[in-house]
């Protein structure tokens, strides 16, 4: 009796070891997720209105470069500001405007893709933010 006593406080033990082991694992892959999104959050928002995000991490991650799948992140120059209309805006403009060298170009059809763009930045960004929440809650701090 004593010796099944000894073993099973000793596979208790271990137990603990594992359980304690599994924390600690747990914990440096939430640190390294969420260092990894706040850095792909910065250069989107980099690309998309290029500005440097101004969000500061204390004790976060430190930032490695590399995106959430293993690659670094594309960084384009951002060209011009995006300005950006409402929809009900669009239908007011002339289907055909003259463009640069003689050639006709299409300025609703400009337009609708900005605002597209703008729609997909906004579910991008919505997911992220989903993610991140559902991290919190079932890793709070």
């Amino acid at each position: 009796m004593g010796l099944l006593q000894h073993e099973l406080a000793q596979m208790q033990l271990e137990v603990s070891q594992i359980d304690t082991k599994i924390d600690t694992r747990l914990k440096d892959f939430r640190e390294n997720l969420k260092g990894e999104i706040r850095t792909e959050r910065r250069s989107l928002f980099e690309q998309y209105f290029g500005q440097q995000a101004s969000t500061s991490v204390a004790g976060g991650a430190q930032d490695k470069g590399k995106g959430i799948l293993g690659g670094t992140p594309p960084r384009f120059p951002p060209k011009e500001p995006l300005a950006l209309s409402s929809a009900s805006d669009l239908a007011n403009i002339p289907s055909r405007v003259e463009g640069e060298g003689g050639r006709s170009g299409t300025l609703k059809r400009q337009r609708l893709r900005m605002f597209c763009l703008l729609c997909k930045m906004t579910r991008f960004v919505t997911a992220v933010l989903t993610v991140v929440v559902c991290l919190r809650s079932c890793y709070p701090p």
